[in-house]
C-alpha cells in the first residue's frame, strides 16, 4: 500500500473505499473499537450526545455513519439508543480548548489557599 512509507489511517481508509480488502478489514475493526469504547461511555456516564471532531470527522460520513451504528449496538438503554446523536464539533480543536481550560482551572485551584478551598 505505501511503499517503504508509514501507513496511514487516511491512507487505509482511502485503500478501503477503493475497494482493497485488507483495508477493508483494519477499518472494520477500526469502527469496532471505537463503537465499543463509546458504546461503554455511553453506558457508563448515560449521555445522549456525542460530539465527533478531530481524524473521526475527517474519515468521512461513511465511517462515522458505520461507528454510530454500531455504536447503538453496544448501548443497554432502548431509549438511549433511540435518542443517542452525533454532531459534529462547531469549532476545530475544540478538544485543544477543553484542555486548555482545564489546566487553567487546575492552575487557579493550585493558587488558591487551602484555607479559601471548598
Amino acid at each position: 500500500m505505501a511503499g517503504n512509507e508509514p501507513i496511514t489511517a487516511e491512507m487505509v481508509l482511502r485503500a478501503s473505499a477503493d475497494g482493497d480488502p485488507v483495508a477493508e478489514q483494519i477499518v472494520t475493526q477500526m469502527v469496532r473499537y471505537h463503537a465499543i469504547g463509546l458504546g461503554g461511555l455511553v453506558n457508563t456516564l448515560d449521555i445522549c450526545l456525542i460530539i465527533v471532531g478531530g481524524g473521526l470527522m475527517k474519515a468521512g460520513p461513511e465511517f462515522l455513519r458505520r461507528i454510530e451504528a454500531l455504536t447503538r449496538q453496544h448501548v443497554f438503554s432502548a431509549e438511549v439508543r433511540r435518542d443517542l446523536r452525533f454532531v459534529p464539533e462547531s469549532l476545530p480543536n475544540f478538544a485543544l480548548f477543553g484542555a486548555a481550560a482545564s489546566v487553567f482551572q487546575a492552575r487557579s485551584v493550585e493558587a488558591t489557599p487551602a484555607t479559601e478551598r471548598h
